[in-house]
């Protein structure tokens, strides 16, 4: 998640787009912390961050490498909190 949040303020996506997509992150970092985390959540948030990024993924390769980061993070999401 780190890596998605630093690769994000350079991905030269638009203020809105970048804050919406900061504010799930901030929820899947928290329901990966909670002592029985909840898969669904995670997936969904994950999953609307990947939708997002595809839609705004014209702006640039960079955004491009986050729809792949998102991708690994739900993969390892759903191996790490079966």
């Amino acid at each position: 998640m780190a890596e998605l949040r630093t690769d994000l303020k350079t991905a030269g996506l638009e203020a809105k787009i970048q804050k919406s997509i900061a504010a799930d992150l901030t929820v899947v970092e928290q329901e990966a912390r909670d002592p029985q985390p909840s898969l669904p959540m995670i997936e969904a948030k994950l999953a609307g961050i990947q939708a997002l990024l595809q839609k705004t993924a014209g702006v640039g390769p960079t955004a491009l490498a986050l729809v792949e980061k998102v991708e690994k993070s739900l993969v390892l999401a759903q191996q790490l909190f079966k």
